[in-house]
């Protein structure tokens, strides 16, 4: 079997497709309204399914949680960037742009707060059964949140802001130039184990190539943010990003560890699931989108 054929061929094809598409999307978004509609399509598709992935994950090998709940679990997470994808789509039906940010946020903020009261009435439902079973839920939940409907939402965010396309674009660059290099550095360096209960393939060596050529990266890019922020901002805001990325990555592993699976899909040949690829990103997200927020309110 040649390299092509092997599992890193299988990842290295599969994300150069992946990379092809989103500059596509991203292109037409930062040029047209019509990319814009389609970048938001995607986002919401990309989150949709990053949410059934993890209702799937949390509810597979649980007697105790069935089809009710993964349903449940997937309504929840998937609420923020669904309330503010349907109110974008609204928007344009009315003939309402990005310009309407603010209003995009406040639906962001309701639909997050509705996510984590449906979250807690949930729990104490569950709690009334045992309370292993209620603090099982909590933590699926928590971390599903965190993930899923605030991350998910802050990048459908970014999708509908009239910035938001470069800004993703350069999140998308740093996060998967972070991924590549801390997995093919600790795999020709990785040493000592980062977190061997969690991920016992990340190594501290991984880790620090992944930081490195993250922050270098994002210092590269800078073209792609605002004028005003210079060389020791971009590498300020890539740190931030990188070190998101990288406690996105553990989470996942630590729901997978927790589960005995592997990947959380089938979807990306060498990747395993949409959850595998973008956790990293979905953790970052809301680090850019306050910074578009900044961006939009101050300056």
């Amino acid at each position: 079997m040649g390299w092509f054929d092997s599992e890193i061929g299988s990842r290295v094809r599969t994300g150069a497709t992946l990379y092809l598409l989103v500059g596509v999307f991203l292109a037409l978004a930062t040029y047209t309204c019509f990319g814009r509609t389609l970048l938001l399509c995607l986002s919401l598709l990309v989150v949709a399914l990053a949410a059934f992935e993890y209702a799937s994950l949390v509810t597979a090998v649980e007697v105790a949680r069935g089809m009710v709940d993964r349903v449940i679990f997937f309504t929840l997470t998937f609420l923020p960037a669904g309330f503010v994808g349907y109110s974008k789509f609204a928007a344009n039906l009315c003939g309402v742009g990005a310009e309407a940010l603010p209003q995009f946020l406040v639906i962001f903020v309701c639909s997050l707060a509705m996510m984590f009261v449906g979250s807690f009435l949930y729990l104490i439902f569950k709690g009334r059964e045992t309370l292993e079973l209620a603090l099982n839920f909590a933590v699926d939940l928590f971390i599903g949140s965190v993930l899923i409907g605030l991350g998910g939402g802050a990048l459908v965010m970014l999708s509908v802001s009239f910035h938001g396309a470069t800004l993703l674009f350069w999140l998308i660059m740093v996060v998967s130039i972070n991924d590549t290099a801390a997995y093919f550095g600790g795999k020709r360096y990785g040493a000592r184990k980062l977190a061997l209960a969690i991920s016992p393939n990340k190594t501290v060596e991984g880790a620090f190539f992944g930081f490195l050529a993250g922050v270098l990266a994002g210092s590269l890019l800078r073209i792609f943010l605002p004028y005003y922020i210079n060389f020791f901002g971009s590498v300020l805001l890539a740190l931030v990003v990188v070190s998101c990325a990288q406690v996105g990555d553990l989470s996942k592993s630590l729901i997978k560890r927790v589960y005995r699976v592997k990947d959380s899909g089938k979807l990306l040949p060498g990747h395993g699931g949409i959850l595998d690829r973008v956790d990293g990103l979905l953790m970052a997200a809301p680090v850019i989108f306050l910074f578009l927020l900044f961006n939009e309110f101050f300056y």
